[in-house]
């Protein structure tokens, strides 16, 4: 007899390795997947990454996972990953160049430089966080300095999770405590510190929409990405409609259901317990290409 029980997938796209992990309600690990990712050292103190190995190692790490079970089953899909870690987008979402890990150093002769313009006590005021080589705004500089072609053709910056979650959405969107190690993130009001921005010359719209733990980010209803995801996950890749999660998320299991799920992919555990609320709507495509929740 086939359990029909609801299972939710934790994902940690991590430095070394993506790893998959189905999870049932009493949280028992179900099935395991697991993909290496490579570790790029171009020069002594840089480390990097393709970004198209994030999206690599996830689809092969999801594919040995779900292969063990019925897709149907996941109802849901949440990250960690490797946080500081970045890569610039151009205008096609293509990687203009390799990721940058979060342990890369480059920036370091930047940093007197960086405290001096953005001051240090007003800095950690705003961020909680001290200048850092290995914060994501330094290497930001780095490029403005260093590659001021790939920061001139930048669209958008992502971190990790905000790369996997337009792959499996279409959708630029990242988690508070995904823009919270950036060192361009306000965290007395949970947004975008502009004031920051505006003195690297990044542009608001060069990063992801953020949002709190617990928000359903996008749907796998893929949008014309289909067929490419499809092909990527294989045939038992998701069901459609399966909403993809902020890591250490609360969300419903199915519409009428009376557990909720509560996730936390960094620690890789996940508890249900009895409580009804009503299952958020699914988001679609306006005609103007802009998403919106009914």
């Amino acid at each position: 007899m086939n359990d029909p029980s609801p299972l939710v997938m934790g994902l940690d796209c991590s430095t070394t390795a993506c790893k998959a992990i189905i999870w049932d309600c009493r949280g028992r690990s179900i099935a395991r997947g697991n993909s290496a990712l490579p570790l790029l050292a171009p020069r002594p103190a840089w480390h990097e990454q393709p970004a198209e190995s994030w999206w690599v190692s996830t689809t092969q790490a999801i594919r040995q996972a779900v292969s063990q079970l019925d897709n149907k089953r996941l109802k849901a899909l949440c990250i960690a990953h490797q946080r500081e870690t970045f890569v610039a987008l151009d205008e096609h979402d293509r990687p203009l160049i390799n990721g940058i890990l979060w342990m890369d150093e480059r920036a370091r002769e930047l940093l007197p430089a960086l405290e001096q313009t953005l001051g240090q006590d007003k800095f950690h005021r705003l961020t909680g966080k001290r200048l850092s080589v290995n914060l994501t705004i330094a290497k930001i500089a780095w490029l403005k300095e260093h590659r001021p072609d790939v920061f001139a053709q930048t669209l958008k910056y992502l971190d990790v999770h905000g790369f996997l979650v337009h792959r499996l959405t279409g959708l630029y969107r990242t988690g508070w405590g995904c823009a919270d190690p950036t060192g361009l993130f306000d965290i007395q009001n949970n947004r975008w510190a502009e004031s920051l921005l505006d003195q690297v010359d990044i542009r608001l719209d060069q990063l992801p929409e953020v949002y709190p733990p617990g928000t359903i980010v996008g749907f796998l209803n893929y949008w014309g990405l289909d067929f490419k995801i499809k092909r990527q996950l294989g045939r038992k890749g998701f069901a459609k409609g399966v909403p993809y999660l902020i890591f250490q998320s609360v969300v419903e299991i199915e519409p009428g259901c009376s557990h909720r799920i509560w996730v936390s992919s960094a620690n890789r555990k996940l508890w249900a317990r009895s409580a009804a609320r009503p299952w958020p709507q699914k988001e679609t495509k306006k005609k103007s290409g802009r998403s919106s929740l009914r």
